[in-house]
């Protein structure tokens, strides 16, 4: 009686011993899981970001068909460069660098990804935005914004990307009051033009606005585009405002040029445009490191469009 009892607590003790050991060998195998992402859609993140996507096992193998990048508003897909993955991440990279201050959605779809623990069954999809602030913020607000930036980066990731520019030239041919009106005709010439909706001229006095004018565009012979916009009756002393706007209606270039009433009985004024720094990324360092070039940055471009970023790598 004694031996089946001592057999009975030594079968007991085996088959606990079997249950706890078979359930940390299965808590060892868990199910696949995400960790953690970036971006995780809190924070604005910056547009030459790459997406890189965290599991808790090794990643097998990735299919990439249905993984995409949409800009939302207006909906357009961003192509993807590269899509690997290295130990338990998963790294995706733009084809090029996204634009400022818009919102994305990346998708990655259910059975995707094949860890060494099995397959991710689950959907990924974040929705994100990229950040802007202006060098007009960091250099002509309160100086802790640009202590900020510079505690986060060294001035060699620190990086200005300056607007593009797209008044090519201007011309005004005036004719000037005598025996009979006056009459004062602004042409302008423009760069990529498809990408124009809009060429609005100003004429201002004494800081008011006397009229807006949208020009009319004409195609020339050689291709070119001229907006052109003709006035009468102006005053003596005038500045004329040209604008560039897109679809949008939003800003897109802008030139002012100060303009006196003609000596003569027919003037003609041409002013051509430029530029060295336009449309292109520089770090901080580089440009304090050119105090020519920072001239001539600052001169060229205003700061409230000019866009900051932290990013190691310079954009072109």
């Amino acid at each position: 009686m004694k031996l089946f009892r001592t057999m009975s607590i030594v079968l007991m003790l085996t088959i606990s011993v079997g249950i706890i050991v078979g359930s940390n060998h299965s808590e060892a195998v868990s199910d696949p899981a995400l960790l953690r992402a970036f971006p995780d859609g809190e924070e604005k993140t910056y547009v030459s970001s790459q997406y890189v996507y965290e599991f808790n096992s090794d990643i097998v193998d990735v299919n990439n068909f249905g993984i995409r990048l949409n800009k939302e508003k207006p909906w357009k897909r961003i192509p993807l460069e590269d899509i690997r993955f290295e130990d338990q991440f998963l790294i995706i990279t733009p084809e090029d660098p996204l634009e400022f201050d818009e919102t994305y959605e990346l998708t990655i779809p259910a059975y995707s990804i094949e860890l060494e623990n099995g397959k991710y069954k689950q959907e990924i999809e974040d929705t994100f935005s990229t950040e802007t602030t202006t060098l007009n913020t960091l250099f002509s607000k309160k100086e802790y914004v640009l202590q900020q930036y510079l505690d986060k980066a060294s001035t060699k990731d620190l990086y200005f990307t300056t607007p593009k520019r797209y008044i090519k030239a201007i011309e005004i041919q005036q004719k000037s009051k005598d025996d009979t009106a006056g009459l004062t005709n602004i042409d302008i010439f423009v760069s990529d033009s498809n990408e124009i909706n809009d060429v609005q001229v100003e004429i201002i006095s004494n800081g008011e606005v006397l009229w807006r004018r949208n020009a009319n565009a004409t195609r020339e012979e050689d291709g070119t585009v001229v907006f052109s916009q003709g006035f009468t009756d102006m005053p003596s002393i005038y500045d004329v405002r040209v604008r560039v706007l897109d679809r949008d209606r939003s800003f897109h270039d802008e030139v002012t040029l100060k303009v006196f009433e003609p000596d003569e009985k027919f003037n003609y004024i041409e002013e051509s445009f430029d530029y060295e720094t336009t449309s292109q990324t520089f770090s901080l360092n580089e440009l304090i490191r050119e105090p020519d070039l920072f001239e001539q940055f600052l001169a060229e471009n205003s700061l409230s469009r000019v866009v900051v970023q932290i990013g190691k790598n310079k954009q072109n």
